[in-house]
């Protein structure tokens, strides 16, 4: 997610296990009482997959990249 005054934004992207559904709000209740309530996300997206290295480790520039198309400057 891109905001104009400071750039990227926090924004979980969230894998789904297939059959399974899952929306922003069961993962928000879920959280609560698990972690402090500033550190979930806003912004909840979903993803079939996830891209990943070779490693197995999420590939996160490739999350980013979106965010930054048409803007003059990167991270």
């Amino acid at each position: 997610m891109w905001r104009q005054e400071y750039g990227e934004a926090l924004t979980a992207v969230v894998q789904r296990e297939p059959g399974r559904t899952l929306d922003p709000a069961a993962i928000r209740a879920h959280l609560a009482g698990r972690i402090a309530d500033y550190k979930v996300s806003r912004t909840i997206g979903f993803r079939s997959e996830l891209p990943r290295e070779e490693t197995g480790k999420t590939f996160k520039q490739q999350l980013r990249d979106p965010c930054w198309t048409g803007h003059a400057r990167t991270i």
